[in-house]
């Protein structure tokens, strides 16, 4: 690679870093998060998730930075890639508010399947393409399965979720409705 080519993976990367912190900053942390992140079981730990999506959306940057820059041709395959690249990218950015931020489990788990078919059709083309690209298409195919593989995990927590989510709502409802009760007992000395 020429310092050009070293250049604009940094500037692409830097760009896709902004975009995502500006998403994140401007959503935030929904008033929620704490309460469905305590009741959900088996939830691994948070900081499982910011090393593997910092591990992650470098890979799924660079694997599309590789497949764009190097890509001979501007092939249908290549249109299909950059389509479904851009689909699975808006798909991803939506699942954080349906899931933490109006808790709509089923249909974030509806959003996730989509993002895995898109993944998976993104990670075939480049693999298919590597007929004409060669090496370059390989690399960026292999670069972007660590990406399915993470979804794949991502959609049965979220099933697990959303099959919960009846009991970690009576409990909370329960919870609360305990403690009011035991509130109204104290406050009018009701026995």
């Amino acid at each position: 690679m020429n310092k050009f080519e070293w250049l604009s993976l940094w500037v692409f990367l830097g760009l896709w870093w902004i975009v995502d912190l500006l998403f994140y900053s401007y959503i935030g942390r929904p008033k929620k998060y704490r309460l469905w992140k305590t009741s959900i079981i088996p939830k691994p730990p948070s900081w499982v998730f910011v090393v593997v999506w910092n591990i992650l959306y470098p890979m799924i940057a660079v694997s599309l930075w590789l497949y764009v820059n190097w890509n001979k041709d501007d092939t249908s395959l290549f249109d299909a890639v950059l389509a479904l690249s851009l689909a699975n990218y808006l798909l991803n950015k939506l699942w954080y508010p349906l899931f933490f931020g109006w808790t709509m489990f089923w249909v974030a788990l509806l959003d996730v399947l989509l993002i895995i078919g898109t993944s998976i059709g993104v990670l075939v083309i480049m693999w298919v393409d590597t007929m004409d690209n060669g090496s370059t298409s390989y690399v960026a195919a292999s670069l972007y399965i660590p990406y399915v593989l993470w979804l794949l995990f991502a959609a049965a927590l979220n099933l697990d979720i959303a099959l919960s989510n009846k009991t970690a709502v009576t409990k909370i409802v329960q919870k609360m409705a305990s403690s009011n009760t035991k509130l109204y007992k104290k406050r009018y000395g009701h026995s």
